[in-house]
């Protein structure tokens, strides 16, 4: 249990320093009190492509092994 909190905090933090790098390169002049929902979900619309790519990745590498 414990060892899932510690997991879960660590994740946390390291998607929030993924969230603060995109919003700093994306929006260079947004300050924290103006990020709206809209922001959020952009970050998230990009990571989640840049997950896609990367599993799709794996999978052709997997594919190859067992060819």
């Amino acid at each position: 249990m414990i060892r899932q909190l510690f997991a879960t905090l660590n994740d946390y933090k390291s998607h929030y320093r993924y969230l603060q790098r995109w919003l700093a390169k994306q929006y260079p002049t947004l300050q924290l009190e103006q990020q709206t929902a809209d922001h959020v979900r952009q970050s998230v619309g990009h990571m989640l492509t840049a997950l896609r790519a990367r599993l799709a990745l794996r999978l052709k590498a997997s594919e190859r092994k067992t060819a």
